[in-house]
């Protein structure tokens, strides 16, 4: 049944909504949600006999489904102890709307006719430019600026903190870019001195020049997918056409994060990316990511979102199939009940007692 009805809303919902060419991406993960969702109902059946209390549970499962899952409160804006700007928050991670939901934006977004041919060269392009036009001029004021206390014997916790967020940033350099700076154990304020400050300068100037070469190397990639796709329907609008019929503007206004003005902050000694969701790499190799990442990565690996957060909701439901499978919920409940019913009579025995 769970089959036929998903079929049925994607098929006729997605012609309405003129969703084209991602049926069977949507059907997989709405089906996916709709399997967790029966066995939700079954664990709830299973341990609950009255349907008073069905009713009265039911809200309390759907209402954080709806407000956890990423629309309606933006996790940016929700309370500072439970909020990061790394990664989506745990209790975001707990919502099994929010994997379904990631997962169907991300995969509209990237995996579209159109996209899927320029999606991979882009995420290289919009990572070369931000670190070309806002991560390393950032680092170079903090190097001159440290340099520079450092020499007046000023502020030293700002050195401090100055060359803890440089290091931090060039760990990710040489992950994101392969670029290495083997001084960087020397960012520190007992040896950063002349010489360092001239070798992290170089490395700065290399760096430029990688990214320049990288960036001009990608845009021709790029003009060779144009002509491709020219080639392949002999017509010089046919890119053009293809985005008219696939590109969604507001789901791009929602995965790049236009919204946010500002292109990073400092937090924690490191500078966050704020914007360009879909292009950014997760800050962690456990599966965390922020939201709408193009992938997760396990260690090494790296897991498409759609393919992940399906993963995911499987396993959820599987725990739920377990808990439903040795009656949990109800063997809880009942030896919860027991509990109360013991306190109760013991209550009751020293009333009657006095």
């Amino acid at each position: 049944m769970a089959i036929i009805q998903t079929l049925s809303f994607v098929l006729i919902g997605n012609q309405i909504l003129e969703i084209k060419g991602m049926w069977l991406r949507y059907f997989a993960i709405l089906f996916t949600a709709a399997c967790w969702a029966n066995l939700i109902g079954l664990n709830i059946s299973s341990g609950f006999n009255s349907i008073v209390t069905i009713y009265i549970i039911l809200p309390l499962i759907l209402i954080p489904q709806i407000l956890f899952s990423g629309v309606v409160v933006d996790f940016n804006h929700m309370h500072k102890k439970i909020m990061t700007e790394k990664y989506v928050p745990f209790i975001g991670d707990m919502i099994t709307s929010r994997w379904a939901y990631e997962a169907l934006v991300v995969t509209q977004f990237k995996d579209n006719a159109y996209e899927k041919h320029l999606f991979g060269t882009e995420e290289k392009l919009n990572s070369i430019s931000y670190a070309r036009s806002y991560q390393l001029p950032y680092l170079r004021g903090l190097a001159y600026e440290a340099y520079n206390l450092k020499v007046n014997a000023k502020k030293l916790p700002v050195i401090d903190k100055d060359l803890s967020i440089i290091s931090n940033e060039i760990y990710k350099i040489e992950h994101v870019h392969n670029q290495k700076f083997d001084e960087v154990g020397w960012l520190n304020i007992d040896r950063y001195d002349d010489k360092v400050f001239q070798s992290l300068s170089n490395y700065f100037e290399a760096f430029e020049t990688y990214l320049s070469t990288q960036y001009h190397q990608e845009m021709k990639n790029k003009d060779k997918i144009y002509e491709q796709i020219e080639d392949q329907f002999h017509n010089r609008l046919a890119l053009y056409q293809i985005k008219e019929r696939y590109y969604n503007d507001y789901l791009a206004f929602l995965v790049l994060n236009r919204k946010e003005l500002m292109e990073h902050q400092e937090i924690n000694n490191e500078l966050v990316r704020l914007k360009d969701n879909i292009y950014r790499e997760p800050a962690s190799n456990i599966g965390r990511a922020h939201y709408f990442s193009p992938h997760k990565t396990l260690g090494q690996l790296k897991v498409d979102t759609f393919w992940f957060n399906m993963l995911i909701i499987w396993l959820f439901t599987f725990v739920f199939y377990v808990l439903l499978y040795f009656d949990v919920l109800r063997k809880l409940i009942s030896y919860v009940e027991s509990i109360r019913l013991v306190r109760l009579n013991n209550r009751v025995r020293r009333v009657l007692t006095q």
